[in-house]
């Protein structure tokens, strides 16, 4: 579980309000779902891994599509990450899938790529 604090927590919700619909559910469903954990003598809510993973997935795009960036957070929790949810919930950008295809290829995560039989935690 990664650490988020609540100015970032705060930030995101007001994004994700400002383009409303789907954006605005998503983060309200992730805050949700966070665990409170202390960090830092600090009581605040830490995203699962695989919650981590798939809005940085999401986020791919024609205009940002940087794998180079989402590799090593990628190899770092594979472990921790339930790839079958991953690989349901980015079914639809085409540049989640396509990463996920490269984890699978070079065996950062095989069975990664849609269809395949990608373990975790989760």
């Amino acid at each position: 579980m990664a650490a988020v604090e609540h100015d970032d927590l705060a930030l995101l919700r007001d994004m994700a309000g400002k383009q409303g619909g789907e954006a605005a559910d998503r983060v309200d469903i992730l805050v949700d779902r966070a665990d409170e954990l202390q960090v830092l003598s600090v009581q605040m809510p830490v995203l699962a891994a695989t919650d981590i993973l798939i809005t940085k997935l999401m986020a791919l795009e024609e205009h940002y599509c940087d794998f180079s960036r989402l590799l090593p957070v990628a190899r770092a929790l594979r472990e921790q990450v339930d790839w079958e949810q991953v690989g349901r919930d980015v079914a639809a950008n085409d540049f989640a899938v396509v990463f996920l295809v490269l984890l699978d290829r070079l065996g950062v995560v095989p069975g990664a790529a849609p269809g395949g039989s990608a373990g975790g935690d989760g």
